[in-house]
């Protein structure tokens, strides 16, 4: 499959790193889809007149390390199941094809809009670092000693930029957790999970292809989805139905 991949991104117009960051929309409206590996290659296609792909050393498939961090009793995963309007997350992101990481706080709005605050670390750092530290405690109400390591997020991830340079598709598929907690590991070699990201309700080129591809629009979280997977003791009754959407895209 990433053979096919790979081919068929080649055939895209291609955008790079530097320009993209010019596109940064760390304020911004988060949209987001489901669908199976099987039809990916059929959405690239269909997408490839309307995106640039990005490519960073003539790599167009990038793998993503995502560790996320919450309290012992799992706080900011139970603002998220519990339907809080606004909540953040707390995570460290290697972008491990470039060596960047990152510091993440994300934080989702009452009214649905989605801020992303980060400061670079060094990949040998960690949230107790003394930078780090700092940055937590100036934006968030946590100390580095209520947090945790939590879930531990791999995947790959294909990024396309729209023609007009106002909104980016992430295309994220090969995801697979481990939870620091129990021990316990779960892939999901069949879900692709598409966001699009852009600056309010802009129109997206994507609104014409999801007629002639079936991808479900869907609220999900890898944080939330990747707890509930590998922590079956958590609270999870929200989550069922996403988790039932997930299960049907292996019969796909």
């Amino acid at each position: 499959m990433i053979t096919q991949l790979v081919d068929i991104l080649a055939t895209f117009d291609k955008i790079s790193l530097d320009e993209m960051k010019n596109i940064r929309l760390m304020n911004r409206t988060d949209t987001k889809f489901i669908t199976s590996i099987c039809e990916l290659p059929h959405f690239l296609q269909e997408a490839k007149e309307l995106y640039y792909t990005q490519e960073i050393d003539q790599c167009t498939i990038m793998p993503y390390n995502t560790i996320y961090y919450d309290t012992a009793n799992n706080e900011m995963y139970l603002a998220h199941h519990n339907g809080r309007k606004k909540r953040k997350k707390v995570r460290i992101r290697s972008y491990t094809h470039s060596g960047i990481c990152f510091l993440e706080i994300k934080n989702k709005s009452n009214k649905g809009k989605t801020q992303k605050e980060r400061i670079e670390l060094q990949q040998e750092q960690t949230l107790y670092n003394t930078d780090a530290a700092h940055f937590l405690a100036e934006k968030t109400t946590y100390t580095t000693q209520q947090l945790i390591p939590q879930i531990e997020n791999n995947f790959k991830r294909i990024t396309l930029v729209n023609k007009n340079k106002t909104e980016r598709l992430t295309i994220d598929f090969n995801i697979s957790f481990y939870n620091h907690v129990t021990l316990q590991h779960k892939e999901l070699p069949s879900l692709v999970i598409i966001e699009l990201k852009r600056e309010g309700h802009a129109f997206s080129p994507l609104s014409e292809m999801r007629r002639h591809i079936r991808i479900p629009q869907t609220s999900i979280s890898k944080y939330c989805i990747g707890s509930v997977l590998t922590n079956p003791s958590l609270k999870h009754n929200c989550f069922k139905e996403k988790i039932r959407a997930i299960n049907r895209l292996d019969y796909q």
